[in-house]
């Protein structure tokens, strides 16, 4: 039997105006991500242009058509085996998933 690669993880995140914490956000999270993906809903400040600069895909959907869709569009842009869902005030999501994955939660 051929060995198993290493699961992958997206680390995706929803944002609309979140300059004040989106790069401790991201630079957490780019620590175990494979891949950092933020869907931005029209931001007002720097937030597109700071999470670019942090090292995330960043796909801006200005036309708000409510919370599910958002994540929806998520999920068809994420490439990792798994992915997860974090706000962009949370500073520590790289120890959140070290966390789950210790406890079976996510698989990693």
């Amino acid at each position: 039997m051929p060995p198993r690669l290493a699961a992958t993880l997206t680390v995706a995140v929803l944002s609309h105006n979140e300059a004040a914490g989106i790069e401790a956000c991201l630079r957490s999270a780019a620590a175990i991500a494979d891949q950092l993906l933020v869907i931005d809903s029209g931001s007002s400040d720097a937030t597109a242009l700071l999470a670019r600069a942090a090292g995330a895909e960043v796909l801006e959907y200005a036309d708000w058509q409510g919370f599910a869709v958002q994540r929806t569009r998520q999920l068809q842009h994420a490439r990792g085996d798994y992915v997860f869902f974090s706000r962009c005030r949370r500073s520590d999501v790289a120890g959140v998933c070290a966390g789950a994955a210790s406890h079976r939660a996510i698989g990693l």
